[in-house]
């Protein structure tokens, strides 16, 4: 591992809980393996871990608050969901930019759908993805968890003047399989 400043060793630890726990453990170990000046080090060890960890925890309700900002119907619809981002987080890279909150959505949002969690409302997280990838136009599929799971619809989304705009058509779905067959 390359040696760090100050600021960028900080950031990691605060990041990251694993190095968290092993800098409460073994301060001087990690101190000395993440920043590469004599003065670097003394600052990291004069940091208490506890103080470390509520500042971590404080960081990551930052974000949770942001990212329940960005998804707010799937945000509601968690039983669990500050439990369910922080779960997210600690097994996550922070994502940095400007754009950094919505890039966490997405990623959380991907996180709720490779769990398959039927609380993810995909149209939300479609405009999230869509507004961080920066495309012009959008066509995608969309439903609802109050409207009955055969019947979807298409969202068109495309940007006007700085803001993303979005026209839904509601589409009913055959079940061509419960019709009667004519004799």
């Amino acid at each position: 591992m390359s040696q760090l400043d100050f600021t960028t060793a900080l950031a990691r630890l605060l990041s990251d809980a694993e190095l968290r726990a092993e800098f409460a453990t073994h301060p001087a170990a990690v101190a000395s393996r993440l920043a590469d000046h004599r003065d670097d080090v003394a600052a990291l060890l004069a940091i208490d871990p506890a103080e470390l960890e509520t500042q971590a925890v404080g960081l990551v309700r930052k974000r949770t608050g942001q990212v329940a900002a960005l998804l707010p119907q799937t945000w509601n619809q968690l039983p669990d969901a500050s439990t369910r981002f922080a779960d997210f987080a600690a097994g996550q890279p922070w994502p940095e930019g400007h754009q950094r909150h919505l890039n966490d959505a997405v990623q959380f949002g991907a996180w709720l759908a490779a769990n398959l969690d039927p609380a993810l409302l995909r149209s939300e997280w479609n405009r999230c993805r869509f507004q961080l990838e920066g495309r012009r136009v959008a066509l995608c599929l969309v439903s609802h968890p109050s409207i009955p799971l055969r019947q979807r619809g298409l969202r068109l989304m495309w940007r006007w003047r700085n803001r993303v705009v979005h026209w839904q058509l509601w589409l009913p779905l055959w079940d061509w399989s419960s019709r009667k067959k004519d004799a």
